[in-house]
């Protein structure tokens, strides 16, 4: 998996019985809250102001003409409730990608996510913020969270209720529940697409690890090969999509600093 700096995964802490080859090849992108006084400053700041001029403009044309209200689920939710919005999330995904020939990641996952969501929002481990349209879900975005950070790992819509800039109307209730809930880092994870570049304003270099017994030669070797399989994956769909630039220069004066998480 890819491993984010604010971890804190020290290779040293893996026991003596194994050993690992580490890649960083990936960036994931995210919003540093720190320095701003609430949601207004930062978005006008990370936007500009036409842009955050014609967000909350979409905003208000969508509760003009529907009646909203937003559900955040954190420390409780009904099981049932809790199951039946992440069927509602994945016919979301499902619908978005009908025809294409590209899978959305989350899916292969799933399993995973209906498994285990239920009992790590009892925990606040993770929640669910949705956006209704009287009692039917238009939105939906899945969180976990992790001290002072909160890492959006799906959000998807209603595709009927597109052309109100749903994503980043969800992106911007996230931020202010950051604020609302003193949280430092809000992490949009991997994958350099426009609106994660648009709003985030910290990058940092994700790490991934490939753990081998240190005794065994043989599983070496293919740990060896899986680290620079990955690698060699990952460089050949950006030469392919034409997309390879210096994340030096691209993203100057954008890296992560430091967080220190209590």
């Amino acid at each position: 998996d890819c491993i984010p700096p604010y971890l804190l995964l020290n290779i040293k802490n893996i026991k003596n019985s194994y050993r690992c080859y580490s890649k960083t090849y990936r960036l994931g992108f995210a919003m540093d809250l720190r320095g701003y006084a609430s949601e207004k400053e930062f978005l006008r700041n990370q936007l500009g102001k036409k842009v955050y001029k014609n967000l909350r403009q979409d905003m208000q044309r969508l509760e003009r003409n529907h009646p909203i209200r937003f559900e955040f689920f954190f420390g409780t939710i009904d099981e049932i409730k809790c199951k039946a919005l992440m069927e509602t999330l994945k016919g979301f995904i499902c619908d978005r990608f009908k025809g294409r020939t590209a899978k959305h990641v989350a899916l292969n996952r799933w399993a995973f996510y209906q498994d285990t969501v239920f009992e790590m929002i009892s925990a606040k481990k993770a929640s669910l913020l949705v956006m209704y349209e009287l009692d039917q879900p238009i939105a939906i975005s899945l969180h976990y969270h992790y001290k002072k950070i909160l890492y959006t790992a799906i959000i998807s819509f209603d595709r009927n209720f597109y052309k109100y800039s749903m994503g980043r109307q969800m992106f911007v209730k996230q931020i202010a529940w950051c604020y609302e809930n003193n949280y430092e880092l809000l992490d949009m994870g991997w994958g350099a697409y426009d609106y994660k570049i648009k709003f985030s304003n910290a990058v940092y270099r994700l790490q991934t690890h490939v753990l081998y017994p240190k005794k065994s030669l043989v599983k070496n070797l293919i740990a060896f090969c899986i680290s620079w399989a990955i690698m060699l994956k990952y460089y050949g769909a950006i030469l392919r999509d034409r997309k390879f630039k210096k994340p030096e220069s691209t993203f100057k004066n954008r890296w992560l600093k430091s967080i220190e998480i209590d």
